[in-house]
């Protein structure tokens, strides 16, 4: 009987690297979506703003998408999370995601609670880059 592969979904802060290093991690782990949960998809260090990072993410070949409304970490509700979630069970099927905030630590980010809640309803393994 042929066993079903566990799905994976990577998660990582863009705390502390530089996007080409950054962009290296993801490829290196063959990661084809990365999925943005930050609320307000801006930062002050360069190359973290949503339009510039969309495009460096394009130029290696990885697609891009936002879905702060549903999985950010300040106003969004468990019930919102949920919601994303599913999409991200969904889009998990046909990508190999990341998804990412800026913490570089996952202990202290809303990844974290995020990641829980897709291995205990969805059965996705979580791993840290």
């Amino acid at each position: 009987m042929k066993t079903k592969k566990q799905k994976t979904i990577y998660n990582i802060g863009y705390q502390g690297k530089a996007q080409d290093e950054f962009i290296q991690i993801l490829k290196s782990k063959g990661v084809t979506l990365l999925v943005d949960l930050r609320e307000r998809p801006y930062s002050r260090i360069p190359g973290y703003n949503q339009k510039r990072l969309e495009q460096a993410l394009k130029t290696e070949g990885i697609k891009y998408k936002h879905v702060g409304s549903v999985l950010g970490g300040f106003t969004c509700k468990r019930g919102q999370w949920q919601i994303g979630c599913e999409l991200l069970a969904e889009l998990s099927a046909k990508e190999t995601i990341a998804i990412m905030c800026m913490e570089a630590d996952v202990n202290q980010c809303h990844r974290k609670e995020i990641a829980e809640m897709l291995s205990f309803f969805h059965g996705i393994k979580n791993i840290s880059l």
